[in-house]
């Protein structure tokens, strides 16, 4: 039996194929250089064929920044500290290049499930730092405030900046 398909949608077109291309884009020039013109070029497809996998740019924008924070290290047998440690400078390589994706992550937050694995670990391991249990989102928006906000206009310090607030607020929990 021959697989149905919308009409006017190519063979092989998924949602995952359009953030590639438009991750691809973005790699190489940056969020400006994203449209759904240049993501359909890329993909040898008319643009309106894009509309059948993602709703519009905007949509496009929140898929992008979650393929980039793909593969969060979650840990395992790891202690609290080197988990947080490891998810901290995970999102903030993800993002740094990306400082338009990283501000618009900590002005919207963000959905998918790359992003939410690394929220979902985080708080994991905010919690067993013995953070009170009304104060663990607070601590965790603060953990993402710093990371993200570094990626979004840190210095340029090789990571410096993000080194020291990491240990920082590893410190200030162990306490």
């Amino acid at each position: 039996m021959a697989r149905r398909r919308s009409p006017g949608t190519p063979a092989g077109l998924d949602a995952g194929r359009v953030v590639d291309a438009a991750t691809a884009l973005v790699a190489e020039g940056g969020v400006e250089a994203l449209s759904m013109r240049a993501v359909a070029h890329r993909l040898g497809v008319a643009p309106n064929a894009l509309y059948s996998h993602v709703a519009d740019k905007d949509a496009l924008l929140d898929m992008v920044t979650d393929a980039l924070l793909a593969d969060p290290p979650v840990g395992g047998d790891a202690g609290w500290r080197v988990r947080l440690d490891a998810l901290g400078r995970h999102a903030w390589g993800a993002t740094r290049g990306h400082p338009v994706l990283a501000a618009r992550l900590l002005q919207r937050g963000g959905h998918g499930p790359h992003l939410t694995a690394l929220r979902d670990a985080a708080r994991a391991a905010v919690a067993q730092a013995h953070v009170p249990p009304d104060r663990v989102d607070a601590t965790l928006a603060a953990f993402l405030a710093l990371v993200l906000g570094l990626a979004a206009s840190g210095p340029d310090d090789g990571g410096a900046a993000v080194d020291l607030g990491i240990a920082t607020l590893l410190a200030g929990l162990a306490r």
